[in-house]
């Protein structure tokens, strides 16, 4: 099952994209004061290697500004201070944060600059082709729609007893190794002007990085993209969506009669084959792959799995006795009792698991309950504004029982008479009302998420069809809501070839 490639000995892709567009074309058109107002920066805005704020660039005039940057379009040059960086490390837990990997560096060039790569990211955006597979950093809710389909795929492989191999594969440090070579080739073969790139290549061949509080010894980098620069996040992209091209192909899972071999979200990447051969070549293909963009794959946090089927008896089973490898290293293969995350919601071998936040939510309101001398208004703040909303993403993406949602809502209620001392009468719409009707304001869980989860499956189901969503598909969610037959609404999303491709609109409302 051998499908070689030749990728040659540099970073440089294949490509079957079309030639320039107008949209290309406008890259290099003056600065508009429209362009310069819109991404204009905000006052909160962190100041970067010359420690300016947005104070100080308000008192430049704004055609002043606009004049400076078309020069730097002109020149196809900026200035050497706009590719000097301030790099700030933020702790990923806290306390406990000592050895270099519990930090994330961000690095913060100066507002002028960040501004100006604004503006290029704009302009960048609708001119580079995004891969549909690759769902990170645009204007769309990824997180779900990969969500969805991993658990269809997993659903599928149970219902219709077909032998499905998956494999998460999870990145080691990918913004900061991407090679700057893999970037520049990545932005050639999507047919951007060339005198566009010189800018880019132009910033990162002169970029220099220096450590708060030392901002006298900086250090220069031939590899990675600038964590907080607005330029960073498309640059990464489009060295993603190559590897999703290169990847895609006769090699793959077939659902409905498709065919498909990748879902991503950033860093975190599914591979799907329908055979034990199809999987060990995806991965080979990924190593070989990743390895000319300087990047590498985490073993410890990268696994497989593998559903064999038992079509005599109807029935699958989960494999775990294989060694898939990765550059001669071996990676787990999950067990039939064992569990997943993916993008903060748990799975298992058969699909999505319902969420038990209970304990989670008992442990919050212990935590606010017992902390130092506080009004009672603050600490219901707190629970509405911090402590609910942490709660919401695995609620609305996971599978949990209507009961479940309404002991939430009647633990949360508890908790809020008690520290308002609330007679145990007060009535609950008074609690969850809104506090332009007179109420609280609490969060209802077991109405509102229902809600959410049904525009999102909505949002799914449009984008799939093409079509308004009619009420036979999302009626289930929207009664328990608590909405009626006669107020069904009907929604109109765009349509998306990539789920077209992945998902019939017969199996989304097996999701539902």
């Amino acid at each position: 099952m051998s499908l070689p490639r030749d990728f040659g000995s540099e970073a440089i892709f294949s490509s079957d994209l079309t030639q320039p567009t107008d949209g290309h074309t406008n890259l290099l058109s003056p600065i508009t004061l429209e362009e310069l107002n819109k991404y204009f920066p905000r006052n909160n805005s962190a100041s970067g290697s010359d420690l300016s704020t947005v104070s100080d660039l308000k008192q430049v005039s704004r055609f002043e500004l606009l004049k400076i940057f078309n020069i730097f379009l002109f020149c196809r040059k900026v200035p050497a201070r706009f590719c000097k960086s301030r790099a700030v490390f933020i702790p990923k837990k806290s306390p406990g944060a000592a050895a270099p990997g519990d930090f994330r560096p961000i690095s913060l060039t100066p507002i002028p600059a960040r501004l100006f790569s604004k503006i290029t990211t704009r302009r960048l955006s609708p001119a580079a082709r995004s891969e549909p597979e690759q769902r990170s950093f645009i204007e769309s809710d990824g997180i779900s729609q990969n969500i969805f389909i991993l658990d269809h795929v997993l659903r599928h492989a149970s219902e219709k007893i077909q032998r499905t191999c998956i494999a998460s594969i999870d990145l080691r440090k990918v913004f900061d190794s991407v090679s700057h070579q893999a970037v520049f080739a990545a932005l050639k073969d999507q047919s951007i002007d060339p005198e566009f790139v010189k800018i880019i290549e132009f910033m990162y061949n002169n970029s220099s990085t220096s450590f708060a509080p030392f901002r006298d010894h900086d250090f220069s980098s031939i590899c990675g993209v600038k964590k907080g620069d607005p330029l960073s996040s498309i640059l990464f992209n489009l060295v993603i969506d190559e590897f999703v091209r290169n990847l895609r192909g006769r090699v793959g899972l077939s659902i409905d009669g498709l065919t498909m071999s990748i879902s991503s979200y950033a860093d975190d990447i599914l591979l799907f084959a329908s055979s034990l051969p199809g999987l060990q070549h995806l991965l080979d293909e990924t190593t070989n792959f990743l390895s000319k963009c300087n990047l590498h794959i985490n073993y410890s946090k990268s696994f497989t799995i593998a559903i064999f089927t038992d079509s005599k008896n109807k029935k699958t089973k989960i494999y775990n006795c294989l060694s898939f490898k990765v550059s001669n290293s071996p990676i787990i293969s999950l067990k039939v009792n064992e569990s997943f995350k993916y993008l903060g919601v748990s799975f298992s071998a058969k699909g999505l698991l319902a969420a038990d936040c209970s304990s989670t939510l008992n442990n919050y309101l212990f935590k606010l309950k017992s902390a130092p001398p506080l009004k009672s208004q603050q600490r219901l703040w707190i629970l509405k504004n911090t402590f609910l909303p942490m709660l919401f993403h695995l609620l609305v993406l996971s599978s949990v029982p209507a009961g479940k949602l309404a002991k939430l809502d009647s633990t949360s209620r508890a908790f809020v008479r008690g520290i308002l001392y609330l007679p145990g009468y007060c009535p609950n719409a008074y609690l969850h009302a809104s506090v332009a009707d007179g109420g609280l304001g609490v969060p209802s869980i077991r109405v509102l998420v229902p809600l959410w989860r049904l525009s999102r499956l909505v949002s799914l189901g449009a984008v799939i069809s093409g079509e308004g969503v009619s009420g036979g598909i999302d009626q289930g969610i929207f009664a328990a809501a608590g909405g009626s037959s006669e107020a069904h609404p009907a929604y109109r999303e765009p349509q998306s070839a990539f789920f077209q491709r992945t998902l019939s609109v017969n199996r989304w409302q097996s999701i539902v």
